[in-house]
């Protein structure tokens, strides 16, 4: 009984790190969250591949510019 209570601990623990690789790279949570969940490492690694979305990129290099800006 106890394997399994880690076994499924694992499983969330992956699922909480898709979900906020998801969040920092502007992807649905709740789906990277299940993908982690059902998919384990292969989530995450799929996750850090396909990086942020076009949406997210130009919010970073806003960042980038108003930041060099005011140096």
């Amino acid at each position: 009984m106890i394997e399994l209570i880690i076994i499924v601990g694992i499983w969330c623990l992956f699922g909480v790190w898709c979900h906020s690789i998801a969040k920092k790279n502007g992807r649905k949570t709740t789906l990277a969250f299940w993908m982690g969940f059902l998919f384990s490492w292969i989530a995450v690694i799929v996750y850090y591949v396909k990086g942020p979305t076009l949406e997210q990129q130009g919010k970073n290099y806003k960042k980038v510019i108003e930041s060099v800006k005011g140096e």
